[in-house]
């Protein structure tokens, strides 16, 4: 869920085994924030999560029209998405096990 941003922050939550290898880089454009809600377990990821499959949820929040039939095509920031994906990009091609 990154296709709205009402400001820049980013949200992720992960599984517990990586937490501390999660080093995501806030630019001015992105300033990435851990979820207070412990969201791992509740979306696609807990399929993840209960096969012991270390996982990352990334979301820009949430919105009045979050699954509604009024979420439309011109609401979407591309330019947004095109900035987190570069940063997570440069997140994935650093990591280090």
């Amino acid at each position: 869920m990154v296709g709205r941003r009402s400001e820049n922050k980013v949200y992720y939550d992960c599984s517990t085994d990586i937490e501390e290898s999660i080093n995501l880089q806030s630019t001015e454009d992105i300033i990435f924030s851990k979820s207070v809600f412990n969201r791992i377990q509740k979306l696609d990821t807990k399929w993840f999560v209960e096969q012991n499959i270390p996982a990352v949820t990334i979301s820009t929040g949430q919105h009045l029209d979050y699954h509604r039939t009024t979420d439309d095509l011109e609401y979407i920031d591309f330019d947004g998405i095109a900035q987190l994906e570069k940063a997570l990009l440069d997140w994935l091609n650093n990591l280090s096990f």
